[in-house]
C-alpha cells in the first residue's frame, strides 16, 4: 500500500489535505503574504518598528503553510512524480525538467551564498500556484493590489503612516503616498490598471477609460512617474483602438510582430548588459542616453565592475531613494540597479536568469501555438516594462511568473506537442 492509499484510508486526514490543496486556501496564503511585503514596501516600515516583527511573522506563517501545500500537491499527485515517467518523455521535455532542477539547486545555493530568503519564497508561490491557471492569478493579483492601494494610500490621507517626499536635483516634490518609494503606487496603479482591462479584454467603457487617465495624470504629477505614465497611455490607446475595432483589423499584424518579439525575447537580457557596459565608451550621445534613462545606464555599469556577473548572486546592498533607505543610510548616492534582467543576476546569480529566461520563453512559444494572443501582449508589456523597472520577479506588481509553472504543466502533459512543431508557424 503506498502513502496516498494510506492517506485515502483515514478520511480526516485526506479531508485536511483536499483542504490545503484547494484553491481558496492558497488565496489566504498568497494575502497573508501580499500583506506582508506591503508592508515591508511602505511607510510602515519606517514609522513603525513593529511592523518588522508582524511581517516576519507573517511571512513565516506563509512560508510554512505553502510549503506544506507543495507536500500536498506532491502527494495527491504521487503518480505524476516518477522515475519511469521522465525516462519515457522525449528531449524536449527532459530539457525543460533538467532546467527547473537546475533553478532549485541554483536556489539554494544562491541561500547558501547570500542568506536572503526573497527567491525561495517566490519559488514556494509560484510552485503552490501551480495548480491555478494564469488568468486566475492576474485576478486575485489585481483584486490584492485594489485592497493594498487603498490601505496604503488611506493610511497616509488619514496621518496614520507618512507621505516620503522625495525633491529631484530640478527641485521637483515626488510623493510617495504611503509608499517606500514615489514610483511604487504608479507601479501598482499600472499593474492594477492593466490587469483589469486583460480582464475585460480591452472591452471596457469610455467612462472606465477616463477615470483611468485621471488616475494615471493625477500619479504622475504626484509622483513624476514618467515610464508607468507612458505605458499606461499605450495600454488606454490600445483600448481605444479595440473599441474602433482597429486592432481586429491589425490582427495579422500583431501576431507577426509577437512572433518577432518572442524570438528576440532572449536578447532583452543580453541588450541589458551590453547597454550598461557601452557606458564605459563615454561620449556625448551615451551621456545624453544615460540621462534620458535616468542615469540608469551608470549605476548598472559601476555595479557591473564591481560586483561582475555572479554565477549565484551576492549579499549586495543596494541602496536608492526611497523611506528605507534614507532612514537606514541617510542621503547617500545611489546605486540601485533598476533593470530587472540585471537585477536579478546580481541578487540571485546568472545561472537563476537563464533559467527564468529559457522558461519564460519556451512558454510564450507555446501560448503562440494555443492562439493566446492577448496574454502574450500582456506578457510583453512587463517584460519591456522590466528592462527599466526591476519588477520581473515582483508579483504583487507583475503576475508574469504565474505564468510560468501552470503553462509548463499543460506542456508536459500536452502529448501532440512536438520540439520541432512548437515554433512552426
Amino acid at each position: 500500500m503506498n502513502i496516498l492509499e494510506r492517506i485515502k484510508n483515514n478520511s480526516t486526514l485526506y479531508d485536511i489535505l483536499k483542504i490545503i490543496n484547494s484553491n481558496k486556501f492558497f488565496y489566504i496564503l498568497f494575502f497573508i503574504y501580499f500583506l506582508a511585503i506591503t508592508l515591508d514596501g511602505s511607510t510602515y516600515s519606517t514609522d513603525y518598528a513593529l511592523t518588522a516583527k508582524i511581517s516576519r511573522l507573517l511571512k513565516n506563517f506563509a512560508r510554512m503553510f505553502l510549503a506544506l501545500r507543495i507536500i500536498c500537491i506532491f502527494l495527491l499527485q504521487y503518480k505524476n512524480f516518477s522515475i519511469t515517467k521522465f525516462k519515457s518523455l522525449d528531449l524536449f521535455r527532459k530539457i525543460i525538467i533538467c532546467v527547473l532542477a537546475i533553478l532549485f539547486i541554483s536556489t539554494a545555493i544562491n541561500f547558501l551564498v547570500t542568506r536572503s530568503k526573497s527567491l525561495i519564497d517566490i519559488l514556494l508561490i509560484l510552485i503552490s500556484a501551480s495548480t491555478i491557471s494564469f488568468d486566475d492569478m492576474c485576478d486575485i493579483t489585481c483584486y490584492y493590489q485594489l485592497i493594498m492601494m487603498i490601505f496604503i494610500t488611506f493610511s497616509c490621507s488619514f496621518g496614520i503612516i507618512s507621505n516620503f517626499v522625495n525633491v529631484r536635483e530640478d527641485g521637483f516634490v515626488r510623493n510617495s503616498l504611503g509608499y517606500g518609494y514615489p514610483t511604487n503606487f504608479s507601479t501598482y496603479l499600472l499593474g492594477f490598471t492593466m490587469l483589469y482591462l486583460y480582464k475585460k479584454k480591452l472591452s471596457v467603457r469610455f467612462f472606465e477609460l477616463f477615470i483611468t487617465q485621471l488616475l494615471y495624470i493625477l500619479s504622475y504629477f504626484l509622483t513624476d512617474s514618467r515610464t508607468q505614465l507612458m505605458i499606461g497611455e499605450f495600454v488606454i490607446l490600445l483600448c481605444v483602438f479595440n473599441k474602433l475595432n482597429i486592432l481586429s483589423r491589425l490582427k495579422k499584424y500583431i501576431i507577426k510582430i509577437e512572433k518577432v518579439g518572442i524570438a528576440l525575447f532572449p536578447l532583452f537580457p543580453v541588450g541589458s548588459f551590453l547597454l550598461a557596459w557601452i557606458y564605459q565608451l563615454g561620449g556625448r550621445f551615451i551621456w545624453d542616453l544615460n540621462t534620458i534613462l535616468s542615469n540608469r545606464m551608470a549605476q548598472t555599469c559601476r555595479a557591473i565592475l564591481d560586483h561582475g556577473l555572479p554565477l549565484f548572486g551576492k549579499n549586495i546592498i543596494f541602496i536608492g531613494h526611497g523611506a528605507q533607505d534614507v532612514s537606514k543610510f541617510g542621503k547617500v548616492k545611489s546605486n540601485y540597479v533598476d533593470n530587472s534582467y540585471m537585477k536579478m543576476i546580481f541578487n540571485h546569480g546568472l545561472i537563476v536568469l537563464i533559467c527564468f529566461i529559457i522558461l519564460i520563453f519556451i512558454c510564450l512559444v507555446y501560448l503562440y501555438t494555443k492562439h493566446k494572443y492577448m496574454q502574450i501582449s500582456l506578457c510583453f508589456i512587463y517584460l519591456i516594462f522590466a528592462l527599466i523597472n526591476p519588477v520581473l520577479l515582483a508579483f504583487r506588481a507583475c503576475p508574469l511568473i504565474f505564468i510560468i509553472f501552470p503553462t509548463i504543466i499543460d506542456i508536459l502533459k500536452d502529448k501532440s506537442l512536438q520540439l520541432e512543431h512548437i515554433y512552426r508557424r
